[in-house]
């Protein structure tokens, strides 16, 4: 799915001991960029937890995430098209899109990417807020991976 090229580069910026959790964080990052850059989805999904607090407020990833967590949306399995098939569960007040795919890192096991909608809530409390570089993070996080 990626080339070992890019895994490579993104090492310097992922600071995993595992190659599988370069790969995924990669493809967290990449996942990130085509969701809030897709029209459709623009002005419709909140980004939160700790994946959030990680991508959009440490200049270095203090903790390692293996999901996305949103606020409902309708158009985020277009967005991700490029991840393949996934399967739905609900759980509780989310639905949960889980994409499963080979690494290209090692030849193990697949890895996975849970995309955590939260079905039950539809406005914040506090409101939302778009981080102090406004929606540069997007655009940053695009270059990276040389999708703009």
């Amino acid at each position: 799915m990626i080339p070992n090229s890019h895994l490579t580069v993104w090492a310097t910026q992922a600071p995993w001991p595992d190659s599988r959790q370069i790969e995924q964080d990669l493809i967290i990052s990449r996942a990130l960029c085509n969701l809030f850059s897709a029209p459709k989805l623009q002005g419709k999904i909140a980004f939160r937890g700790g994946t959030a607090i990680n991508k959009l407020l440490f200049k270095r990833p203090l903790r390692y995430s293996e999901d996305i967590d949103l606020v409902p949306i309708d158009a985020i399995r277009g967005a991700l098209s490029w991840l393949g098939k996934f399967k739905r569960e609900q759980a509780g007040h989310s639905t949960h899109l889980i994409f499963r795919f080979a690494p290209e890192a090692e030849l193990e096991p697949t890895l996975k990417l849970k995309v955590e909608i939260n079905t039950r809530e539809h406005k914040s409390l506090f409101g939302t807020r778009i981080p102090p570089q406004g929606r540069e993070w997007v655009v940053r996080l695009c270059r990276r991976y040389r999708m703009i």
